[in-house]
């Protein structure tokens, strides 16, 4: 997820949603499939596996040359195309191991975020917590003189002949 886009292979093609509106943009059709998209360039590019290669396609269209550009040239025993399908062990385990670790980034930067939320609650109920009290007292202050003044004009009413 990017902001709010959403990326995915569906059906061997990469399509990116909109989150907000649910619009939905299938980035190209091919005869082969292609797998584990990825965001890449701050979400102006993707990249995906065909035949067990990776390719990387500029998204903003601002790129000089090709907007898709085959990254990596894997071919099978023979110099023949490897057969359509998930990648190989070695990529496979290349991106999983980026998806650790990026991940990994994440739940760290979370971490540090939450232990300053933290850190802040405890200085707000430090603050807050004399100005709270001063506020409890004032209100019944105010009860009291409303309830002196309530009882006065009673007493008035009463002496009155």
């Amino acid at each position: 997820m990017s902001g709010r886009r959403l990326l995915t292979a569906e059906g061997g093609n990469v399509v990116i949603y909109e989150v907000a509106t649910a619009a939905r943009r299938l980035l190209m059709r091919t005869s082969s499939a292609e797998t584990n998209p990825r965001w890449a360039r701050n979400g102006s590019a993707v990249t995906f596996v065909r035949d067990g290669n990776l390719f990387l396609l500029s998204l903003d269209g601002s790129s000089e040359g090709p907007a898709e550009v085959q990254l990596t040239d894997v071919t099978a025993p023979g110099g023949a195309a490897p057969a359509a399908g998930p990648p190989d062990a070695t990529l496979e385990r290349a991106i999983s191991e980026t998806r650790s670790g990026e991940m990994l980034g994440v739940l760290g930067t979370l971490e540090a975020r939450l232990g300053r939320l933290e850190a802040a609650e405890q200085t707000l109920r430090r603050v807050l917590a004399p100005v709270m009290v001063e506020l409890v007292n004032v209100y019944f202050r105010l009860r009291k003189t409303e309830e002196a003044l309530r009882l006065r004009v009673e007493i008035d009413a009463i002496r009155q002949p």
